[in-house]
């Protein structure tokens, strides 16, 4: 009579197999994890950017002297102030206009947003240890988990104007 089941070395076999499929898969997945939160990072450097042009916009169609901002350093760690010649608005009227556009911005870890003659022209985040940066955009190939990139907006601000 003919037992049923499986040999040894059947299941050996098999094993083996699954063991080299995960050995290849695991990495590769563990690539599109860091390339979808740096994807991600991005699109919020993008939506804060369209947010304080769109804020800007706003702030000029109200006869706010706009074309005088000039700043780089308005994140999430130190508030900056408008130097006495930005006319009567301040600059937390700005940065209240793009919260509005944008209030997801308090739940990032750290951002820059870099206004020059009263356009936005760049903008870093971190979200994690994820950075992403507009207008260019950063990328898988740039990343380092070494880095701490919350501590380098300056940095992020410089690749994204690049």
């Amino acid at each position: 009579m003919k037992k049923k089941g499986f040999t040894l070395i059947e299941l050996i076999v098999v094993i083996a197999i699954i063991g080299v499929l995960a050995a290849i898969l695991v990495p590769a997945m563990l690539g599109y994890v860091k390339k979808s939160k740096i994807t991600s990072a991005n699109s919020s450097a993008k939506s804060i950017f369209t947010a304080a042009q769109s804020a800007l916009t706003d702030m000029d169609t109200e006869d706010v002297y706009t074309d005088l901002y000039t700043f780089t350093g308005w994140n999430s760690t130190s508030a900056v102030t408008a130097p006495a010649n930005k006319g009567t608005t301040t600059l937390s009227a700005f940065q209240f206009k793009v919260w509005t556009y944008f209030n997801d911005i308090t739940e990032l870890d750290a951002f820059s947003i870099s206004v020059a003659s009263g356009t936005c022209d760049a903008v870093a985040v971190v979200n994690g240890n994820y950075p992403g940066t507009t207008p260019k955009q950063f990328s898988v190939d740039d990343y380092d988990k070494s880095t701490v990139y919350s501590a380098n907006l300056t940095y992020l601000i410089s690749y994204a104007k690049s």
